[in-house]
């Protein structure tokens, strides 16, 4: 198939691909590309990953036959629609195992220094094993972020960045960190996270800026975006040029997501990280309720780049433009991110802010 079959193949037939049973799940469905070779246009297909409510990736990553012997068991046992059965034997569809996708923003155990940053550390501090932890002084990309009213999960302040129309600087990060579900009250948000810092010592964490805009994830029915803006507070310092804490990824402005590109992306967690684009198409379910799937369509699918923690990372490509923003993952074999372009297209015909550079 060319890329465009491939892609009305997935619309058309997205109720069928996510039509679930008591021993399968679809988790997602992409359009990817069979080979690298940028020059064959005709060698699409797509990529459905279910999971097996019996087995799981980390159950069984030692046995090297069970994403063989799940497949032609699903065919052969489980209750998968026949058109589906005979586009696999056609060469129009394969089968993928994976483990269920969730936002990457769990509790993790970090240790806080318990130092003063300002006078020991100089925002550089050599006690805390995690980087993630620090309270930095001045702050860039990849630091812990998260919503002032939560102690449970932490999230990565993916970007900073400055509009055309106005002097303040603007945090990117995603929903679910700087808002998250049934919070109508509380906009502001830290830096480090408060779970990062065992709670409610103020001492250990800043409130660093307010969200101005932010997309809502609807628990039932299609998503675009898991995405949030805060503008910061003026007297908060912004290491300006740094881009991220690990020197080693430039945000240079924004581009387009293409398949097979490698990236990288620095995130509170796993700090730097690199992978490949498999997909610019991509309708994951969140959710593990059949009666109420959470979907996010039109997402990218990237090879594992991301743990709990690293929700908010930007994706940059090799060019050093921003492509993505990470929000999930399987914590095996994938992750998934946003379309950058669609969030800074829906800031500024909502909010009135048009994007001039990550700081």
């Amino acid at each position: 198939m060319t890329e465009e079959e491939a892609n009305n193949r997935l619309t058309d037939r997205h109720e069928i691909y996510f039509a679930s049973s008591k021993k399968r799940i679809t988790r997602y469905a992409a359009v990817i590309k069979k080979s690298r070779n940028i020059y064959i246009k005709d060698d699409f297909l797509i990529e459905l990953g279910y999971t097996n409510g019996q087995v799981t990736i980390e159950q069984n990553i030692n046995k090297v036959n069970i994403k063989e012997d799940f497949i032609k068991s699903a065919i052969e046992q489980i209750d998968i629609e026949k058109s589906i059965i005979e586009e696999i034997e056609n060469g129009l569809v394969q089968v993928e195992l994976t483990n269920s996708i969730d936002f990457q923003n769990d509790q993790i155990l970090y240790n806080y220094c318990g130092h003063d940053c300002v006078k020991c550390c100089k925002g550089l501090c050599e006690y805390v094993g995690e980087a993630s932890t620090k309270k930095y002084c001045s702050l860039t990309g990849g630091i812990s972020t998260y919503n002032a009213g939560k102690t449970g999960g932490s999230g990565t302040a993916g970007g900073f960045f400055t509009s055309t129309d106005s002097n303040h600087t603007y945090l990117l990060s995603n929903f679910h960190v700087l808002i998250g579900f049934k919070n109508e009250f509380n906009f502001r948000v830290t830096h480090p996270s408060r779970y990062n810092t065992y709670g409610n010592n103020s001492e250990n964490f800043d409130v660093i800026g307010e969200v101005i805009w932010y997309k809502r994830i609807l628990q039932k029915g299609f998503n675009l975006m898991d995405a949030a803006v805060a503008q910061i507070y003026p007297k908060i310092k912004i290491d300006y040029g740094k881009y991220t804490r690990s020197g080693l990824v430039e945000i240079l402005g924004i581009g387009d997501p293409k398949i097979g590109e490698m990236v990288k992306k620095c995130g509170g967690t796993t700090g730097l990280t690199y992978g490949e684009i498999k997909s610019i198409n991509c309708t994951i379910n969140i959710s593990n309720n059949e009666e109420y799937p959470m979907f996010f369509h039109n997402q990218l699918l990237t090879t594992l780049m991301t743990k709990p923690g690293d929700s908010g990372s930007i994706l940059v490509n090799q060019n050093g433009f921003a492509v993505g923003l990470l929000f999930a993952g399987n914590n095996f074999t994938l992750s998934v991110a946003n379309n950058i372009k669609y969030i800074f297209n829906h800031l500024r015909d909502e909010k009135n802010i048009n994007f001039k550079k990550f700081v």
